[in-house]
């Protein structure tokens, strides 16, 4: 892969090694050429600017290296869209997730305490006295349910007409600072919210499995229930004040406060464009742009719902409104590809590096659908993207309130009749993205194999046995997959490093010296394989001495 940094240009112009050598002219014809320019006149001057002529042909291997470079530098949009599609379908689907399946696990939630109290009721406790009422996972959905109630609960109190006047009564300065706050504010929520929902489900499924458990345990439970609650009533008021932002931007005169605040999208190219990235850093930067896609596209519905609304409807209204959320959606996806090709450029990152990046999400989508998972999916995403549908409910749930339901009545028997499509439309995103996962990791384990057949094969014949080639990780992780019934322990802890190694068809027995050996951090996109050309008393001292440390990336 051609770098894209012109230093070895550079170095290869400016050294004087090439001219000079100790002190005195290397070549001839250098100290002719120096002569000829020293005694330099008007008239020569003018005849070599005019007929100065080059080739080239002798610079054939340096052009060739800048073609490779720009055509990288145009394939960096096309991949970006694809693992930008499939980790907007995975965050979709997560939020989905909150509105469909949730409810009906908390309906099986309700049934096993009725069937618990029922038993206990009947004098059978001492046949359940040994399980669980709940399973950590049927906690955690509980915790969900209670917050999402707690914060819609609390958003009643906020008047959306009032905070719209209040908004709409500022210049266009004001409220221009005030949707860069938002905008800040809502990044920085963004990043702390899973944080603390993952302390509320680790203080609950902790301290409820507990045989006996003490006053301060259960003030734990309560003051992280607290904080929880409190983030998301936080967040949810950033997010309508964004949607507020957005609403007056629209409606105002001859539309020069959205053209405004559509200019600090491209402002985001001067913070990002010239900061030095490494494959990490990128990886965190591209899984933001993707919650602020769906974010963006939320507050765009928001928007829209409330103006036609306003409006009543109007057929012609909404034909002027499309064209204007298309140049908002459009806008941000051009400033997304201007933003990563050139970090691309300045900080030499290929553009397979966002196949790498799908390969991740991918992995971390099949492993949270085994049986003894240690994460559901949606938490899976919060943590790589930032993204907790629970204050986008929040909003949702506030506007369509005020603004479409008359009672509360109104809109329960509507969320009855649009429940059978979004559970649909939740089915058709989880096939597609379990089939795409898989499509994905197997075009990586086939480009994996093809690289390491090609290299095989260019390299020199060497007197000594080289070590055969094991399938890439990912066949072990669908085999792992396919084995999930069986009980298996969990391959994920936080912070933790998985040691998946691979056996070839033939090899049913202990573990073969050609097998590879992959360690496969949590936290981290990349994987890393180590050929197992040692020994296996090599093989376990490396991934014994290291079990927590983060791989290099290529």
């Amino acid at each position: 892969m051609a770098a894209f940094s012109t230093t070895k240009d550079l170095k290869a112009t400016y050294n004087t090694d090439n001219i000079l050598r100790n002190g005195t002219p290397k070549d001839i014809h250098v100290e002719l050429m120096l002569t000829k320019l020293s005694q330099m006149s008007l008239s020569r001057y003018f005849k070599m600017e005019l007929l100065n002529t080059y080739d080239l042909e002798t610079e054939h291997a340096k052009f060739e290296e800048k073609i490779e470079k720009v055509n990288h530098l145009l394939r960096i949009p096309l991949q970006l869209e694809k693992f930008l599609t499939f980790a907007f379908i995975l965050a979709l689907d997560s939020f989905l997730f909150m509105v469909t399946l949730l409810p009906v696990r908390i309906v099986i939630v309700v049934r096993s305490l009725w069937r618990w109290a029922v038993s206990r009721g009947s004098g059978a406790a001492g046949a359940v006295g040994d399980s669980r009422v709940l399973q950590p996972a049927q906690i955690c959905d509980v915790i969900r349910l209670l917050l999402t109630v707690v914060c819609c609960c609390s958003l009643q109190w906020i008047d959306l007409a009032f905070l719209y006047h209040q908004v709409r009564g500022q210049n266009v300065l004001k409220v221009y600072i005030m949707y860069n706050m938002l905008d800040v504010a809502d990044r920085l929520f963004s990043t702390l919210g899973q944080d603390v929902l993952d302390t509320v489900f680790w203080a609950a499924t902790s301290q409820l499995s507990r045989t006996h458990r003490t006053h301060r345990d259960k003030l734990q439970i309560l003051s992280q229930f607290a904080l929880a609650s409190a983030y998301i009533f936080a967040h949810s008021i950033v997010i309508l004040l964004e949607a507020t932002t957005l609403s007056v931007a629209f409606n105002s005169h001859n539309k020069s406060l959205l053209i405004v605040m559509m200019s600090n999208n491209f402002a985001e190219l001067k913070g990002t464009v010239f900061k030095k990235f490494d494959k990490s850093n990128l990886y965190q930067l591209t899984c933001s742009d993707v919650r602020e896609r769906l974010h963006l596209l939320i507050l765009l519905c928001v928007v829209s719902i409330r103006n036609l609304r306003e409006m009543n409807w109007d057929a012609e209204y909404l034909a002027e409104l499309v064209p204007e959320l298309i140049l908002v959606m459009l806008s941000e996806i051009l400033v997304d590809w201007v933003k990563h090709c050139f970090i691309a450029k300045f900080n030499e990152i290929p553009a397979d590096v966002y196949s790498e990046y799908a390969v991740s999400l991918a992995l971390d989508m099949l492993m949270s659908k085994r049986k003894n998972a240690v994460s559901e999916h949606c938490d899976m995403v919060a943590r790589k993207m930032g993204h907790n549908p629970i204050p986008l409910i929040c909003v949702l749930h506030k506007t369509f309130q005020q603004i479409l339901f008359a009672d509360s009545w109104t809109m329960l028997q509507s969320a009855l009749l649009w429940f059978p499509v979004a559970l649909g439309i939740k089915a058709l995103t989880s096939i597609y993205i379990l089939r795409a996962s898989c499509a994905i990791i197997s075009d990586h384990r086939s480009g994996s194999e093809a690289t390491q057949s090609n290299a095989s094969a260019s390299a020199p014949p060497s007197p000594q046995k080289a070590p055969q080639s094991a399938p890439h990780f990912t066949s072990a992780s669908l085999e792992m997959l396919n084995n999930s019934e069986q009980g298996s322990a969990p391959l994920f802890t936080q912070n933790s490093t998985v040691d998946l190694i691979e056996l070839h068809p033939h090899d049913k027995g202990d573990t073969p010296p050609s097998a590879q050996v992959t360690r496969l951090p949590q936290t981290c996109y990349e994987v890393e394989t180590i050929e197992a050309s040692q020994s296996d008393d090599e093989l376990v001292r490396q991934t014994t001495n290291s079990p927590d440390s983060h791989m290099k990336a290529e």
